[in-house]
């Protein structure tokens, strides 16, 4: 009997002890999986209505028959000030879109031998745009239309004749988002808005605008990037 009892008792203290060991080997239960995080993509979308301002310098070199004396150019600088509005549409990373501006230019060019005077005062464009968007800079090229008020004044004769004259623009820039909606641009544009002629009790006086020259910084206002 009690040798019955001491083999149940070893074989209960064995089973315990296995178990116990069992236990003991089992491995910890991994942690959950940390919650997934949505991460914004940060791409910039140029899709969307934008207007702006601007500044920079427009140069006239211009030539004009007939010529009194031996140079026939009318050449002059100024400060350029500018208003502007677009639209843009984004696919992928090609961008398109329209433009219009209107530049105060004041720009005059003079002829000093011959006392020929030509005054430009504004100079308005209508253009396409066409880029490759870098996420947030854009660099494009444009074209369009553009259309500038002539003046122009012989001073030896006290007489003044005023011109709207029609040419074409194409031009390339740079544009870069600095801050949510608010973009940087540095833009050339060149334009040629062909002869005109002016008429005066001398004589007739016929003006080639074929080299305009603008260069300009500006700061645009994106109404519809997200990035």
């Amino acid at each position: 009997m009690l040798s019955r009892v001491f083999q149940a008792s070893c074989l209960a203290a064995i089973l315990a002890t296995g178990a116990s060991s069992a236990f003991a080997a089992d491995p910890l239960a991994p942690p959950p999986p940390p919650p997934i995080v949505e991460m914004r993509t940060g791409i910039y979308d140029w899709s969307g209505p934008y207007v702006g301002v601007a500044a920079g310098v427009a140069s006239l070199h211009s030539l004009y028959l007939p010529s009194v004396g031996n140079d026939p150019e009318l050449g002059g600088d100024t400060v350029t000030f500018t208003g502007l509005a677009g639209y843009n549409l984004q696919y992928d990373n090609i961008v398109v879109g329209v433009e219009a501006d209107f530049t105060w230019a004041n720009l005059k060019a003079k002829n000093r031998l011959d006392e020929v005077d030509l005054e430009i005062p504004y100079i308005a464009t209508a253009r396409a745009r066409l880029g490759y968007a870098l996420d947030r800079t854009l660099l494009y090229t444009t074209a369009g239309v553009g259309i500038l008020e002539g003046k122009m004044t012989l001073t030896a004769f006290n007489e003044t004749e005023k011109k709207t004259q029609i040419g074409y623009v194409v031009g390339a820039g740079i544009e870069t988002s600095v801050w949510d909606n608010l973009n940087l641009r540095l833009e050339y544009i060149y334009g040629d808005f062909g002869k005109k002629t002016y008429s005066f009790i001398p004589g007739d006086v016929n003006a080639d605008l074929e080299s305009l020259h603008l260069v300009r910084a500006g700061l645009i206002y994106n109404f519809g990037s997200d990035g």
